[in-house]
């Protein structure tokens, strides 16, 4: 494992990684908590930031004074960001007019980019009867007038927060942690490596064979940059990944469907219905994917459909290549020569 990089290693395990978190991420994505529940609650905490720091500025226009805390600090750090990511229900009003997002997607700053941008709160707007439509017109909204007035007044309940990045509108941490990651496109080969009936162990070094991190001759080469002879133990060929995990005898004897599905599921009934959740789980996939734990790769069927050759089934005629796998052996120990 520490052959490949931290941050590749840091990516859920259907992005090609091993499902860690970058403390960076993680503390990022507790700071969006921490910030959430300083505009959500109206706990004793948060009434003093808005006291001391704030006092009627949106706390986004708050400056960071040369005594501010640590954690208004790091406050402020997140703020712009999880500002973006917080809605507004409207309720007795007590949110700001222009700078938070109560209408719609977007705050009405961020619509009207060039009017003057008061710390003037939505309840400014109402009078006995509703909404004032007088105090709309004088800030120049005109046309919004009417989509202003049809959203209804709760002057008895409290103005509601909702994170946008959840069906149910409450904040979570992961999506917090999804907000502020660096992500990577999805992989194929992940969904048949990670696959809950096979084991972790199995599922790590299928990883670890995928990324060319085991140990063979021509992977050591590459990495110490030297050129070795080099000889399979079992016979005289190159020692290879190809040629260890797929095209050696001993890979051939090893890795057979019984073998496998029998390690993980002693049973006959559980053997039956591992190579069925196999079957279901694969039909759609597209990556025959080798190592001499989970087999050999999946080959063309006479009738056309699909072989089970392994734990990792594909419909035939898919191709998803490691890049240290090759048909030509010898291409791997020209590779290890020449890395560039």
């Amino acid at each position: 494992m520490h052959w490949r990089r931290w941050k590749d290693i840091c990516l859920p395990t259907d992005e090609g990684g091993l499902g860690f978190r970058r403390l960076e991420d993680v503390v990022q994505a507790f700071s969006l908590k921490l910030w959430w529940l300083f505009r959500s609650q109206q706990s004793l905490w948060a009434q003093f930031l808005l006291g001391k720091y704030c006092r009627s500025n949106h706390p986004i226009l708050a400056p960071i004074l040369h005594s501010a805390s640590v954690v208004w600090r790091r406050l402020k750090g997140v703020g712009l960001i999880a500002e973006l990511h917080i809605a507004w229900q409207l309720g007795q009003g007590c949110i700001f007019f222009w700078h938070d997002c109560w209408m719609g997607d977007m705050t009405l700053a961020q619509m009207f980019p060039y009017r003057e941008h008061t710390s003037v709160q939505v309840v400014e707007f109402f009078d006995d009867t509703g909404w004032d439509i007088d105090k709309l017109l004088l800030v120049r909204l005109h046309y919004m007038a009417v989509q202003v007035e049809s959203l209804p007044l709760c002057p008895d309940v409290l103005d509601r927060s909702m994170w946008k990045d959840t069906p149910d509108g409450r904040f979570s941490t992961k999506s917090a942690w999804q907000l502020v990651r660096t992500g990577s496109t999805l992989q194929a080969y992940c969904r048949m490596i990670w696959c809950p009936i096979i084991p972790q162990t199995i599922s790590f070094f299928c990883w670890r064979l995928w990324h060319g991190l085991v140990s063979v001759d021509v992977i050591i080469q590459k990495r110490i940059r030297a050129h070795m002879a080099s000889r399979c133990q079992c016979c005289s060929e190159i020692e290879t990944i190809q040629h260890v995990f797929i095209d050696s005898t001993v890979a051939h004897q090893t890795a057979t469907p019984s073998n496998l599905v029998e390690a993980v599921a002693p049973s006959q009934k559980q053997h039956r219905q591992a190579l069925q959740q196999i079957k279901q789980r694969h039909a759609g996939a597209a990556a025959p994917f080798s190592s001499a734990y989970a087999g050999a790769t999946v080959l063309p069927s006479s009738t056309g459909g699909v072989t089970v050759s392994s734990f990792l089934v594909a419909p035939v005629g898919t191709t998803v290549q490691s890049p240290f796998f090759s048909s030509n052996p010898s291409q791997q120990l020209a590779r290890s020569k020449n890395p560039n």
